[in-house]
This record gives C-alpha cells, sequence and structure tokens, in this order.
C-alpha cells in the first residue's frame, strides 16, 4: 500500500488543500507534502488522524497471501473457494 497515495487521494476527494488538511489535522503544510511524497511516513494513529481529517478511514484486512491466485485457479477448475 502506498500511504502517500491513499493520503493525497482521500484529501483530492474531500476537496482539501494541503494546508487545509494541515490546519484541520493540527500539522504543518510540509509535513502533509512529505507523506504524500514517501519522503516521510506517518505512523497509523497519525495517518488515522489525516484520513479522519478528509472524513474516511482506513480499514485494514488480512487474507491468505496468494488468495487472488487461489480465486483465478479455483474459476479455471470449477472449483469453490471457501
Amino acid at each position: 500500500m502506498d500511504v502517500g497515495k491513499v493520503l493525497r487521494g482521500a484529501r483530492e476527494r474531500a476537496f482539501l488543500s494541503q494546508s487545509d488538511l494541515a490546519d484541520l489535522a493540527g500539522t504543518s503544510r510540509p509535513t502533509i507534502s512529505n507523506y504524500e511524497s514517501g519522503a516521510k511516513s506517518p505512523t497509523v494513529r497519525t495517518l488515522d488522524r489525516l484520513l479522519a481529517a478528509c472524513g474516511v478511514q482506513l480499514r485494514v484486512a488480512l487474507e491468505p497471501l496468494k488468495a487472488e491466485l487461489d480465486e483465478r485457479v479455483a474459476a479455471y477448475t470449477g472449483e469453490v473457494v471457501g
């Protein structure tokens, strides 16, 4: 997952500038820029706060490493994947 792209996408969907997001989240515009460019990585707590300021939340799910491959094989062979 590219955290910078996720953050930038959320900010743009919320029609916020980097300065707007920085003000809402209590940080600086250069910090937002560094996160979005990948120069720095926010902690999970900080990312959660930034996304909340954009009106969204991040959901993380764990799945088997090759889940998409298993589904393609099952579709090809007619098996049902549970």
